[in-house]
């Protein structure tokens, strides 16, 4: 059976029954439902090797994500999410490894690819953005760059500035950030958000830095130090993954008491964190909506759209826990 079979048996046109069974275009839902329905009972089977190849596309593309973050929580939904969405347009998507990306041509003769957090000066965010294939980047890619052909991203300035309103309203007045790397988008709108809300309440921005995927060595006891010979350090903010819980245990072993007489959140959840006693505040930074959203913009522009889509915001939500709820 082939595609003008079904064509004449659903009596549309063969552009019309081609774009009812790979679900684009402007298609009524009867006549795309008439053609479905004549193609099952035809046993048509697209022949996607052909379609790729008069498509010239390999019906592959590729996800990148900075080594240093590839095994944390939050990028794993975000990809998982994105593979799971590509599914039914029968995309094969695979995780690029940086030395694969970086050396082989082989990398640059994918579809299409999704950047997660680009980060500066790395040389394979350049390359790919450079490769002329479509690509969607999950939060702004570094200055100087192409730009990318869809955007995701969180409005991380305002989160932040609304757990710091929390904490503020629970009556923590001398907040500590530890920041994520500076090095990322979401990093600076963080520290840049604390800074600027310590500045509007007349405190002092307190921050220490971080690294996400790899808790620094030393983090531990610069934070002990802080804590330390700071004491009116009311509430700690964790960046990165696996920071907050760092915290908790740098708190605890200098006697402060989490949700007694320290507050403790996390700028990103992450299961265990609501297995703590007390369970951590945190927010959520949506990961499974992320990779969707990613995966919906590279798919459009697949098509061939004429016109790069808009940003798509994933909205960021506060949860508050017992951490960040004094008691008596």
């Amino acid at each position: 059976m082939t595609l003008q079979d079904v064509a004449e048996r659903s009596g549309v046109t063969r552009g019309t029954a081609s774009l009812a069974l790979s679900g684009k275009g402007r298609v009524a839902p009867k006549t795309r439902e008439r053609v479905r329905q004549a193609a099952a009972e035809l046993g048509y089977v697209a022949n996607r090797v052909a379609q790729n190849l008069r498509a010239a596309r390999s019906g592959v593309v590729g996800i990148y994500v900075p080594d240093r973050v590839s095994a944390l929580r939050y990028y794993l939904d975000a990809t998982l999410a994105a593979v799971r969405r590509g599914a039914p347009s029968d995309l094969v998507v695979t995780l690029l490894p940086a030395d694969l990306a970086a050396r082989s041509q082989r990398a640059l003769q994918l579809d299409g690819y999704i950047l997660i957090d680009p980060e500066d000066g790395d040389p394979v965010v350049e390359r790919l953005l450079g490769s002329g294939r479509p690509t969607v980047s999950c939060e702004p890619v570094p200055r100087g760059l192409p730009m990318p052909d869809g955007l995701v991203f969180g409005d991380h300035a305002r989160a932040v500035r609304t757990l710091l309103d929390h904490l503020w309203g629970r009556g923590a007045r001398n907040p500590l950030l530890i920041h994520p790397p500076l090095t990322m988008a979401w990093g600076r709108e963080v520290e840049a958000a604390h800074r600027a809300w310590c500045e509007e309440h007349q405190v002092e921005a307190r921050t220490l830095p971080s690294s996400p995927g790899r808790i620094d060595e030393l983090l531990p006891g610069a934070l002990a130090s802080m804590l330390g010979s700071d004491p009116a350090i009311d509430a700690v903010i964790g960046g990165p993954e696996g920071t907050a819980l760092v915290a908790m245990g740098v708190a605890r072993g200098l006697g402060r008491r989490i949700g007694v007489d320290l507050m403790l959140a996390s700028c990103v959840d992450e299961a265990s964190l609501v297995l703590m006693d007390p369970p951590i505040t945190a927010l959520d930074m949506a990961p499974a909506e992320v990779g969707a959203a990613c995966m919906d913009l590279l798919l459009t522009t697949l098509e061939g759209s004429d016109h790069r889509p808009d940003p798509v915001e994933i909205p960021l939500r506060l949860l508050e826990r017992g951490s960040t709820r004094l008691r008596p």
